[in-house]
């Protein structure tokens, strides 16, 4: 599951205790998206506790047209270049 990390000097996220972006994030609402896009590319389901609000909250960052905005695209594409990276 990923998770967001706060410290000074900004937010980052991981995944399976392995951080997956190298520089630190400094607004909170990117750090959600670079959560949100983790999520889609890694085909991790909501947790249950947190379901009704992750969907509602996706609703909010896809705005109900079933595509992902462009800044949350930006960090899902971050994300699977730097998967690519470590799989050449």
């Amino acid at each position: 599951m990923p998770q967001l990390h706060h410290s000074d000097a900004g937010w980052s996220v991981s995944v399976d205790k392995q951080m997956i972006f190298t520089k630190n994030i400094r607004q909170l609402s990117t750090a959600v998206q670079a959560w949100f896009g983790s999520l889609w590319i890694f085909s991790i389901e909501y947790p249950r506790a947190l379901q009704k609000t992750c969907t509602f909250v996706e609703m909010g960052l896809l705005r109900g047209s079933g595509r992902m905005l462009a800044s949350v695209k930006k960090w899902a594409n971050r994300l699977l270049r730097y998967l690519a990276s470590f799989c050449l």
